[in-house]
């Protein structure tokens, strides 16, 4: 059974060589001892734990209330707060952060690893929980997306054709060319623009083509003058189910409109490849990027990072004002 990893962040040496002593003995693996709250985010920014322990009152410039805050920004995690302290206005601030338990100094062995199972019971138990609700969701949204797009296709689509074909059976015999060309035009543009909706919607390709073919397409879709596309995929087809299939290619989509739309990137770069029994992506850019830790997500990351969980992988996004965007996620499969 894998270990859970534990990050414990805590000011006195003492303290702290006690804790790490007591979780390795139960057989939890302590990741990193850390005496500051920088240190603990730096950390987080570049490995996730399974659980933190924080104390509240750290030496520095960083207390652990906003250590907490700047880690649940980074990743998703059970935090349990460490203080010797009872004042209420302390208290309430650590409480706004989302704490799964609180240890008041000092305490026994039996109840640092009493509270230590339940904070990991209870995550797992609530990841599990969101993961269903979100798969459902999705699901939900992809049955949507499908309804409308042949309600477009058999109803819009079809009246847009047949004006079509009624402006152009008619121009030979209208000395109103000129306008009905206009008409014809402006017909043509709303047919594609509809394609182009329907295609968003549900691409029909996904059931007719390989997933890198789909990719490739989608790449062509959203070429725009300056930006180029770097795309290495495996030749070797992807051992994955419909829903897996769907899921990348919208992670994807979202990736290549949230670079074009907010990235001001020349250049976009995606691996894809099977390693084992785990798919792993990666998409890059050279644009402006941001500071994660100061900007909350938009629904674009959202939504990528609610697809990779209904998969069960991992999602990591590292991004420095002017220094571009890394997004790298691992998916499971069968």
């Amino acid at each position: 059974m894998k270990k859970s990893k534990i990050l414990v962040v805590e000011d006195m040496a003492i303290v702290s060589t006690f804790i790490k002593s007591v979780l390795e003995r139960a057989g939890y693996e302590v990741v990193g001892t850390f005496s500051s709250g920088e240190d603990a985010v730096a950390f987080c920014e570049k490995e996730t734990p399974d659980l933190v322990l924080m104390d509240i009152m750290l030496d520095g410039p960083m207390n652990g209330i906003d250590a907490t805050k700047k880690i649940l920004a980074i990743c998703d995690l059970p935090i349990i707060y460490l203080t010797a302290l009872s004042d209420t206005a302390t208290m309430e601030m650590a409480k706004r952060t989302g704490p799964f338990a609180y240890i008041i100094k000092p305490f026994e062995e039996h109840d640092l690893l009493n509270r230590v199972d339940l904070a990991l019971y209870k995550f797992s138990l609530d990841k599990e929980l969101v993961r269903d609700r979100l798969k459902h969701l999705i699901e939900g949204q992809e049955m949507e997306r499908a309804r409308i797009s042949r309600e477009l296709h058999d109803g819009l689509g079809q009246i847009l054709n047949s004006i079509r074909f009624t402006l152009e059976s008619s121009v030979a015999y209208d000395d109103q060319k000129a306008i009905k060309a206009n008409l014809i035009e402006l017909t043509e543009k709303a047919i594609k623009d509809m394609r182009s909706i329907i295609s968003n919607l549900i691409p029909l390709r996904l059931q007719d083509f390989d997933l890198k073919s789909c990719i490739i397409s989608l790449a062509e879709e959203c070429s725009r003058p300056g930006i180029s596309y770097d795309l290495q995929i495996d030749p070797q087809p992807l051992r994955i189910n419909q829903a897996q299939k769907t899921a990348i290619y919208r992670i994807v989509q979202e990736s290549f409109q949230n670079i074009l739309k907010h990235a001001q990137a020349s250049m976009i770069a995606l691996q894809l490849y099977s390693r084992g029994n785990m798919i792993s992506l990666s998409i890059e850019d050279n644009g402006k990027g941001f500071d994660p830790t100061l900007n909350s997500p938009g629904n674009g990351i959202r939504n990528i990072k609610d697809r990779v969980e209904v998969l069960l992988g991992t999602y990591l996004l590292e991004s420095e004002p002017g220094k571009g965007t890394y997004l790298s996620i691992e998916i499971p499969i069968d």
